[in-house]
């Protein structure tokens, strides 16, 4: 039996929507499938390795942090990846998961305990248990995105260090005005859209659920879907020296982290894009032609 004219743009046109939405990419890390005490090494890399230590800096060993079992926001038995107890540039994890032009990562994030830094030595975004954002996979490259905790203001601030920041020095910081608790479990979420040219942050309390802050910041250029191909979650010491100098960190960071989630939209491709709009074009056609039928 032969497909109605009608039906073949239609079929067409489900194909091709069901590849766009073959596009959205998704990560999905609880940690539960790896054992105590091991780097989960299936889907991440280390922080420690994505970059040589600065001379001077301490050199943080691998991995840089170990999947251990703790408590939930609700007190549940969970596990969660916890950072090393060692000062270092860059502890955790990150994944090269390509750009796209919509990306968000959230997870949850626990302090247990803040480094010990004067905060009148370095900037606030030096040290921090929490940092989670996005970056380009190349070291050397810029720009980095990052909703973070600091340790030096105890708050949540939202970080952008590029050649579109809004200073002249090429970072931006912002403190959000929300204080981070130790030892309270919190859901930090960070997307990028440059469609709209924006970045927005969302902190809720996770055991409730609760909203405490939403913050967008604007951009005035479109060129973060280019350098964006990396997604991290990580915590460093960059005011640390070795050896200590007088106000700098010699007491780590330690914070839990679990439940990452990373989504990205994609731009299709200009084939599949094409195809759509012949496919819409033909479901527009076809009742014309069938009605001139049926008059003729």
């Amino acid at each position: 039996m032969s497909t109605p004219s009608l039906q073949r743009p239609v079929a067409l046109a489900l194909a091709c929507c069901l590849n766009l939405n073959a596009a959205q990419a998704s990560l999905v890390e609880n940690f539960e499938s790896y054992a105590p005490g091991s780097f989960p090494a299936a889907a991440w890399l280390d922080a420690a390795s994505f970059q040589p230590t600065p001379p001077g800096y301490p050199a943080v060993s691998v991995p840089s942090a170990r999947v251990v079992s703790t408590g939930d926001a609700l007190g549940q038995a969970t596990q969660a990846l916890q950072l090393a107890d060692a000062l270092g540039s860059a502890r955790g994890i990150y994944t090269v998961d390509g750009v796209a032009p919509l990306k968000t990562v959230q997870s949850d994030v626990r302090v247990l305990r803040y480094s010990n830094g004067d905060p009148a030595v370095a900037p606030a975004w030096l040290d921090t248990p929490f940092s989670l954002g996005f970056m380009a996979a190349n070291p050397g490259a810029s720009p980095f995105a990052n909703l973070y905790i600091s340790s030096s203001t105890r708050s949540w601030h939202l970080f952008y260090d590029g050649v579109f920041a809004a200073d002249p020095s090429g970072i931006d910081d912002y403190d959000l005005g929300l204080a981070a608790d130790l030892e309270r479990w919190y859901t930090a979420s960070l997307s990028y859209d440059t469609v709209h040219r924006s970045l927005r942050a969302q902190v809720n309390d996770t055991a409730s659920g609760q909203v405490l802050r939403i913050s967008t910041f604007q951009y005035a250029d479109n060129g973060l879907v280019d350098l964006f191909d990396a997604t991290m979650a990580w915590g460093l010491e960059g005011s640390a020296t070795l050896p200590p100098q007088p106000g700098q960190a010699t007491l780590a960071n330690i914070a839990q982290f679990d439940n990452i989630i990373i989504t990205g939209n994609r731009v299709p491709e200009p084939a599949s894009a094409a195809l759509v709009l012949a496919a819409l074009l033909a479901l527009g056609s076809a009742p014309r032609r069938r009605t001139r039928r049926r008059q003729d």
